[in-house]
């Protein structure tokens, strides 16, 4: 057998046993061995039944003095048997496990552990783990630090380590160690038999431990692979090819010449390469204000990355408010002006409008037509707008999912931008970034990034952080739901000063199980407070009346926006100074923050409102860390330990293994250690071909 036979095979398990490993997502004895248990036991010292005590757990050495069966309630088999350590006697007690009756003999010595309790008068176990003493060579259950798994019904514990050793035993010489022995010796890691065993059946604390760090080494290692290797292939694919020759345009830009080699990058014929200085120059000409350093730093990146032979695949992050939006015109600009064309996706209607409005205002100055798609626009202007594209007549357009439709062609895509880009799957990219060849990729998000998160989940993307522009005064509360009433006048008080605001529901409906939803708040609020003069607005609200709505907003018309979570990404209006957020236990910590981002944004003094039931301590711990807590980077933190890396990991990537036993905080240098090591061997040998052991393990995780 090797490690990928399949599990059935193997001794104890056969058809029936398998199919309750397939619902545990273990099909093959590698599947079984990486199945990591969820916590450990020290069963190692024993003590003397007469020293036991009732409530506490115990493991005992012992002697069958008798065993029998009888019938107990409704129907269940008892069967029981009676211990002693000549200091007591325990009787051990198990329900409908009659086939135990030929495996405990008197005379027999054993050990058994669990919870000590007292049944008429005797000391008892229910369904203790058990050992017969010289059962195995090794023991498996007591007597030593026990392994405890996650399993579903119709698998023991017990059942579950005897098949687990069977492999183990197995393939003792079918493993091969992959991580180099020059980086295994320099950092005391074990090989992999080591590891898996000491995992599963360790001797001793310090043997625990050393297993754990040579699996978490080996987890970091393999992704950092995985995603070293998507890098490369993509830079495989060159677009460009430069030719260091200048020249001078008749505009006195200086630019390089260069042909494009693969993909549509650029229109036919020669093209050329512009100097960062005076194209940021240009484009800073075309801005009523300044770019803060921040932004210029970022956007000499991005431009770094556009001048390169490989398609850019880059993040950009920063607080709501930090002007992502103007570097991403600023990507644009140098797009056209080499004559590509580039597409910017956002989720909501409301959001893509807003980015329309912006850019359209930008790029008038410089005589470049901006187009807008979405659903809500009329037949007629989708099609003149998908003619234009397709044309190359328009090389600017906004929009949401519309620009994922098959008909919508690109002659020459260059750069594909995605805003929130946490909310789109990474097919959707993929559909956008296929309308080209070799196509440069901007991700957007106002989601801050864990350092921890940066160099595992996007270890195969450059990331670019903004500078918040200037330090925000949010003031922020918490109110059980029964002080409801107090939250909304402390919201008028502020509302009757002059100021604007959302008041945010996580629904557009509400529930029977009391969420308030957007619709019946509108009517609560207009009737309880007129003079808010409220209006309602959400994403499947007509585009015209969107629009409407918004602009009442900025007029004065409306002081209030009763929202759904649109308002998370799908509002961009510096106005509003106020927010209150209903049954805010239903919102994530990084939602919260992008609603709380809203506000304030002319850096007056802003008030955010928050009612929630606080159902969980979970729930109250998050919230309190939101109320207390205004930087983005801390609260990524601390949603990290909150919700767990494999929770936020799959929100973000796909495709790549999740992390069993691994913590990104705690176990921060065995991530930087397994990433230079997977970096160095991939560098060097980007196909493997020194590496083979490396390349079938990756093959073998669907990672190669």
């Amino acid at each position: 057998m090797d490690l990928s036979t399949p599990v059935r095979y193997l001794k104890g398990v056969g058809p029936r046993k398998s199919e309750i490993f397939a619902k545990m997502g273990v099909h093959t004895i590698f599947d079984l061995l990486y199945y990591f248990p969820r916590r450990y036991e020290d069963r190692k010292k024993t003590v003397k039944i007469a020293e036991t005590i009732p409530g506490q757990t115990a493991t005992i050495r012992a002697e069958v003095l008798t065993s029998g069966s009888k019938d107990g309630f409704r129907g269940k088999r008892i069967f029981t048997v009676g211990l002693s350590d000549g200091t007591g006697v325990l009787f051990a007690t198990f329900f409908n496990q009659s086939y135990l009756k030929d495996v405990f003999k008197p005379g027999q010595t054993v050990f058994v552990s669990g919870r000590i309790e007292v049944y008429q008068g005797e000391k008892q176990m229910v369904h203790p783990a058990f050992e017969i003493v010289g059962e195995h060579k090794a023991s498996l259950e007591t007597g030593r630090i026990v392994s405890l798994y996650r399993l579903p019904e119709g698998l023991s514990q017990r059942s579950f380590h005897l098949i687990l050793w069977e492999a183990l035993k197995d393939n003792r010489g079918g493993f091969t160690d992959i991580i180099p022995f020059a980086v295994r010796n320099e950092m005391n890691l074990g090989n992999q038999y080591y590891a898996l065993k000491n995992i599963h059946f360790p001797v001793t604390s310090t043997d625990l431990k050393k297993a754990r760090e040579c699996l978490i080494f080996e987890e970091f290692f393999f992704l950092s692979s995985a995603l070293r290797h998507r890098r490369l292939e993509r830079q495989k694919n060159q677009i460009l090819k430069i030719d260091e020759s200048e020249t001078e345009s008749s505009s006195g830009v200086r630019r390089s010449r260069f042909r494009p080699t693969r993909g549509p990058h650029l229109p036919d014929g020669e093209s050329e390469k512009i100097e960062f200085q005076d194209f940021f120059a240009k484009f800073q000409g075309l801005l009523d204000f300044p770019l803060t350093e921040s932004q210029r730093s970022a956007l000499k990146e991005i431009v770094a990355d556009l001048q390169k032979n490989y398609p850019m695949h880059r993040i950009l992050t920063g607080e709501v408010g930090s002007g992502k939006t103007l570097v991403a015109a600023g990507a644009i600009f140098y797009i056209v002006l080499s004559g590509g064309q580039a597409a910017f996706l956002a989720p909501t209607e409301i959001l893509a409008e807003q980015h329309f409005l912006n850019l359209q205002r930008i790029f008038a100055k410089a005589g470049r037509e901006v187009a807008f798609l979405v659903s809500g626009v009329s037949r007629q202007d989708k099609e003149a707008v998908k003619t234009g594209v397709a044309e190359g007549r328009i090389s600017i357009v906004i929009g949401t999912h519309s620009l994922l439709s098959e008909d919508l062609a690109f002659p020459s895509l260059s750069l594909a931008i995605i805003d929130e880009e946490h909310k789109f799957g990474v097919n959707q990219r993929d559909v956008l970034g296929e309308k080209g060849k070799g196509v440069h990729l901007l991700l957007m998000s106002a989601t801050p990034i864990p350092r921890t998160l940066a160099l595992t989940l996007y270890g195969d993307i450059d990331l670019s952080s903004l500078s918040p522009r200037g330090k925000r005064r949010v003031a922020t509360y918490l109110f059980r739901k029964e002080e409801r009433e107090a939250a909304y006048r402390l919201f008028d008080r502020y509302l009757v000063q002059g100021k604007k605001g959302y008041v945010v529901s996580s629904r557009l409906k509400g529930t029977a199980k009391g969420v308030v939803g957007a619709k019946p708040l509108m009517e609560e609020v207009t009737a309880k407070f007129p003079h808010w003069q409220p209006a309602l607005i959400y994403g499947g609200l007509p585009l015209e009346e969107k629009e409407r709505v918004i602009a009442g907003f900025r007029e004065g018309k409306y002081k209030v926006l009763v929202a759904t979570s649109v308002v998370e990404v799908g509002i961009d209006l510096p106005e509003a100074n106020l927010l209150l957020v209903e049954d805010a236990e239903r919102f994530g910590l990084a939602q919260l923050h992008q609603m709380r981002g809203r506000i304030g944004r002319q850096f007056e003094e802003a008030l955010c409102l928050v009612i929630s039931e606080f159902q969980n301590d979970r729930a109250a711990e998050r919230l309190e860390i939101f109320a207390s807590t205004s930087e983005g980077q801390e609260l990524a933190e601390d949603d990290l330990v909150l919700r767990g890396e494999g929770e936020v990991l799959g929100e973000r990537q796909h495709g790549l293994p999740p992390l069993r036993l691994a913590n990104l905080r705690r176990d921060l240098d065995l991530l930087q250690s397994g990433r230079k090591t997977a970096w160095e061997i991939l560098d060097a040998d980007p196909r493997l071909e020194l590496h083979t052991e490396l390349r079938q393990r990756l093959m073998m995780q669907n990672l190669w």
